[in-house]
């Protein structure tokens, strides 16, 4: 998806409009474009709405490699959702790997 920001922003602006099991399939599709223009994306998403939606958007974080999602990511690693947290972890664990 390189070299189509308006389809980035068109897929962006309408994600919190689609239902959860599409919404998972925008955020990795975005994560594949591996740019951190869509980092605020990814971390709104990671941070608020369904669990699926939140998951796909921690596990897309170290596609982008921005190490400025470590402090949200931090703070989603003490989530009392097992899973969220679970990923929230895993996702840490790539930044201080790298």
């Amino acid at each position: 998806m390189k070299g189509f920001p308006e389809i980035v922003k068109a897929l962006s602006d309408e994600l919190k409009s689609l239902p959860p099991q599409k919404q998972v399939l925008v955020v990795q599709t975005l994560a594949l474009r591996k740019d951190a223009g869509i980092l605020p994306v990814l971390i709104s998403a990671a941070e608020q709405g369904e669990v699926p939606v939140r998951l796909a958007a921690i596990r897309a974080l170290p596609q982008i490699g921005d190490e400025s999602a470590v402090p949200m990511l931090k703070k989603l690693a003490e989530n009392e959702n097992s899973r969220i947290k679970k990923a929230a972890v895993k996702a840490l664990n790539f930044f201080t790997k790298s």
